[in-house]
């Protein structure tokens, strides 16, 4: 006890009897409920929604019920014309938009399903595959309510649109914070789902006085296939236009005048427009949320700890404890700066490449109308078959809105990746007087790259000013001998230079192919196998059931021999007709100037009718052909309307 000093038997370091203050604990916020609560509302909504779709089926009856009774039972009710009607294209896609944006929320969901809860993991699976159906068919009836043209659908429409904003207003007002991924990532993520329920409530009101004023809907000025095949007869010789030829400036303004030259985008490719920009943003919008208040946490609790840490694996940022916090602070900052660098890069890019696409399947569209495949399809390929054809049409809009996903998410993660290199790396050593480590590579290694630069000079240099013989038409090998003498010589080193060929072929693959990851209209693999490429395929079958089914030309004539035929209230506006010959006519008469000259129209206006009709796709399996020589080789078609590129390319 003598050997103990006075101040190791003291306790003022040890404080007995003093409680330590405890650290503040952060009571978590009480969940919010709203008053409209969602499993109360939910049934009811789902009710009205079949009761609403059940009333319109009967609406769309295949028969009238004064013709008889028996057989008026209702008819099939779509949600969408794809093929059949160009009209209300911008209402469709914004119904699409709403049903993508509620998926995209409900996949964040502990309970997908509002009246319906699991414990389990399995349970929880199969309640979301249970809500995908669900909210689709929630969302049904404000799609279908635009396919039946009478006033109670446009009421009915303009009703549910109107109930679906207020309830997510509401809902967002009274709780905006959310406990998935961000507190405010639900209200971020909802705001397209408004703008969509926002257009759809002003535009069936919109369709609703319009159909007050024009009760009959068969009355419609001229439509897009009579201005299509106005404009083709018009022309005096196709001009093919260059698919690689078309700048940034334009990309925009190509996009948004479908109707230039009497050409009108499919309800489809609108959709799909729409729905990838969503995807774009709630793509942009989980990455952002997931990883900077992340990133922002550890930056705001960094600590002295660290600089310990750290001088334990040998990293020592400063002497002072106080400046490698800072320095270390700093660093996470650069990291998260990066990161959101990245992810617009990646959002640019992608929105960039998704105006090269639509503008590209304008101008393959239009190459499909006039039956040229040559820019889509390789010449010793084919089109697919009927049933691949309706599979890539059905499926076109998902495939793109997964592969926009795909991409996106590929191309913030390299981007990110490459920043952060060039950060640390080049531009931190740099502002703290380092040497950067991709410069002590390089200087390092300096004969080496010397001597690649020098033999690629060379090479160069000689094939340029000694190999070649130029005259004033054309260039031909000069100094044979010395070509040979060099070749050989220069091949040890062209090895070297191969394997960096190599390895920067391989980087520039891997990004051309993540960037164009999101393009369907472009193969990533060669010309000779692009149709293996699933993505580039899907689209070619969707060109090719667009084209055969709803061909302009094809539609303007049947319209025609519909007016010429019917007694409607819209064909004292048709000159009447006495043959299917003078239907077409009326598509390309301009005004009377003479006997003669309106002869020379009608004579020319059924023989391009009549090459038109020979040229369609869609009307190919059905004509008669004649019996095959001897010796030669029958052809033979697809079945459901539906040809092959070898009979297109014969015709």
């Amino acid at each position: 006890m003598a050997a103990l000093n006075e101040t190791d038997m003291s306790y003022d370091y040890y404080e007995i009897g003093v409680k330590l203050p405890e650290e503040p604990v952060a009571t978590p916020e009480p969940p919010c409920e709203p008053k409209f609560r969602g499993d109360f509302l939910h049934p009811w909504v789902g009710v009205a929604s079949l009761v609403c779709t059940i009333g319109l089926s009967f609406i769309v009856k295949r028969q009238q019920f004064c013709k008889n009774c028996s057989k008026g039972y209702p008819g099939l009710l779509a949600p969408v014309h794809f093929l059949e009607n160009r009209s209300n294209r911008k209402l469709f896609a914004a119904g699409f938009g709403v049903v993508l944006c509620t998926l995209c929320r409900v996949a964040f969901l502990d309970s997908p399903l509002p009246f319906a809860t699991g414990d389990s993991k399995e349970i929880k699976e199969l309640l979301k595959i249970l809500a995908f159906l669900y909210y689709t068919l929630v969302y049904y009836p404000l799609l279908a309510c635009a396919t039946v043209h009478s006033r109670p659908s446009h009421i009915l429409g303009a009703l549910f649109s109107w109930f679906h904003l207020a309830t997510l207003i509401c809902h967002k007002i009274e709780c905006p914070r959310s406990p998935t991924l961000h507190s405010y990532y639900d209200l971020l993520a909802s705001l397209p789902q408004m703008l969509c329920l926002l257009y759809l409530s002003v535009r069936y009101p919109i369709l609703l006085v319009s159909a007050c004023r024009k009760p009959v809907y068969g009355c419609q000025e001229e439509d897009y296939e009579s201005q299509y095949v106005r404009w083709l007869f018009k022309r005096k010789a196709p001009k093919v236009r260059k698919t690689t030829s078309i700048a940034f400036a334009s990309l925009i303004t190509t996009y948004m005048s479908s109707q230039t030259e009497g050409f009108c985008y499919p309800t489809k490719m609108v959709i799909t427009a729409l729905i990838s920009a969503i995807t774009v943003y709630q793509v942009a919008l989980v990455l952002v949320v997931l990883l900077v208040p992340l990133l922002q946490k550890v930056r705001s609790g960094v600590s002295v700890d660290i600089v310990y840490l750290l001088a334990g694996f040998g990293v020592i940022l400063s002497q002072d404890n106080a400046e490698a916090v800072e320095i270390f602070k700093h660093f996470l900052w650069v990291l998260e700066v990066c990161y959101v660098v990245s992810v617009a890069a990646a959002c640019l890019i992608t929105i960039y490449m998704l105006l090269r696409t639509f503008a590209m399947q304008r101008e393959h569209l239009l190459a499909m109308y006039r039956g040229d495949t040559s820019e889509i399809i390789p010449k010793n390929q084919s089109l697919p078959s009927s049933g691949l054809s309706v599979v890539s049409w059905m499926t076109y809009s998902g495939f793109q809105t997964a592969l926009i996903f795909l991409g996106f998410a590929i191309q913030a993660i390299i981007y990110y990746i490459c920043s952060v290199a060039i950060a640390f790396l080049l531009i931190i050593p740099s502002m703290y007087g380092l040497t950067a480590v991709a410069l002590n590579i390089v200087r390092n290694m300096w004969p080496f790259w010397l001597m690649l630069v020098l033999v690629i000079v060379v090479q160069h240099l000689l094939a340029r000013l000694v190999f070649l013989k130029k005259s004033e038409h054309h260039s031909s090998l000069d100094n044979l001998r010395l070509l040979y003498i060099t070749t050989y010589m220069l091949f040890c080193y062209n090895i070297f230079i191969g394997v960096l060929t190599g390895f920067w072929r391989l980087i520039i693959t891997a990004m051309y192919n993540t960037v164009h990851l999101c393009r369907m209209d472009v193969s990533l693999l060669s010309q000779g196998v692009a149709l293996y490429d699933p993505g580039y395929r899907c689209y070619v079958g969707f060109l090719q059931l667009e084209a055969s089914h709803a061909h302009p030309v094809v539609r303007a004539f049947c319209k025609a021999l519909v007016r010429a035929t019917s007694n409607s209230s819209c064909s004292a506006s048709v000159v009447p007709t006495r043959d299917v010959e003078e239907a077409g006519v009326q598509l390309v008469q301009r005004r009377a100037q003479g006997v003669r000259l309106l002869r020379a129209h009608q004579s020319r206006g059924r023989w391009l009718v009549a090459y038109t009709l020979l040229r369609n796709p869609c009307l190919l399996p059905r004509k008669r052909t004649s019996p095959p020589a001897q010796g030669a080789h029958s052809t033979t078609t697809n079945g459901g309307g539906l040809t092959a590129g070898g009979e297109t390319e014969k015709m």
